[in-house]
Parts: structure tokens; sequence; C-alpha cells
């Protein structure tokens, strides 16, 4: 069925178009009094311009140091943890064939070497009772400790010499001191 025309009077390109306008007038716009001025920057006193800066400063301030505070407690886990692995590794690398002063030499060396690193103590004058009073550890670590200087340092001052048997349980002794004293460490910065 063809549409029909309603208009028969064509009024342009378009087509048929209604000549009233269907649509509601806008409404009014706003008026000039409703307007207002831009907003204005309100000019700040001296003390508060101070007080700005100041409480600025100390925040980076905090950033910074809490950034630098973990990054130096990570970088001292894993000097630790490198300090360990070190040890243990020129341990294995000591030859218990060498003669019993220098192996008690090397193994006391190492054993300084571990305690300075990972517990961070001083050795002024090397005494092993100055040492372990710095370690604060359990008695029996201490008391360990002590019985390993001793038999180093008999066995590097002494003419006697050990046999190969002493000389690898002396070796097994400083790996098993180094790993129950990093153990301990470990459970401290728990």
């Amino acid at each position: 069925m063809p549409l029909k025309n309603i208009h028969s009077a064509s009024n342009g390109p378009l087509g048929n178009l209604p000549t009233t306008n269907p649509l509601p007038e806008l409404p009014e716009g706003p008026s000039l009094e409703r307007l207002r001025a831009p907003i204005e920057i309100m000019q700040l006193g001296i003390w508060q311009i101070t007080l700005l800066v100041t409480a600025t400063v100390l925040i980076l301030g905090l950033l910074l140091s809490l950034f630098f505070w973990r990054s130096r407690k990570n970088s001292l886990k894993s000097d630790e943890s490198d300090c360990f692995e070190e040890s243990l590794q020129v341990l294995n690398a000591i030859n218990p064939d060498t003669n019993s002063s220098d192996l008690a030499a090397d193994l006391l060396d190492v054993i300084y070497i571990f305690l300075k690193c990972s517990y961070k103590i001083t050795i002024s004058d090397g005494s092993h009772e100055n040492i372990i009073r710095q370690l604060k550890v359990a008695d029996y670590h201490s008391q360990k400790l002590h019985k390993f200087w001793e038999i180093c340092n008999h066995a590097k001052f002494s003419q006697v010499s050990l046999d190969i048997k002493a000389r690898t349980e002396l070796i097994d002794m400083a790996k098993e001191i180094i790993e129950e004293l990093q153990s301990s460490l470990q459970e401290k910065s728990r």
C-alpha cells in the first residue's frame, strides 16, 4: 500500500515539513548579575609560607629516611647471608692436610671475619672472651665457641701437630659454629 502525502505543498528540498515550530522555547540564560568574578588566589603571609615549606620538607625527609632505612635493612640482610655463604665456602676450601698452626690460624680468621660481618662486632684485641661477651648469644653457643678457640689457640701456638682426623673435626666444628650462630642471628631478626 502506497504512503499518502499528508501535505500537498512542498516546503523545500527536504520534502513536506510542518510550518510551525514543534519544539518549546529555550529557557532564558543566566543574567550578567549572577556571573561571579574569577576566583582570587589568597595572598599567603610569611608565617603561612614558612609553615607550608617546613611541612613539605618534613614529609619529604620522612619519606626519604623510610626509603633509605628499608634499603639499608635489605642490604644488611643480604650482607649477612653473603657473609655466611662465603664463610662456608672458605671453610670447604680449607685443606685439612696443611700443618696444624696454619689450619688453626685460617679457621680463626674465618670465624673472626664471620663474626665481624654478621654480628657487627669490633675485634680490637682479638681475645675470644671479649668477642664472646660482645656476641650476646646463648651459653651453649658461647661455650662451644670458647672450646673451639681453645683448641685452635693450642694448635696454633704449640709445636704439637694434630692428626688428620682432628683437623677434619676442627673444620667441621667451625662449620657447626657458623651455622648455629647464623640460625640464632636469623631467629633474633624475626
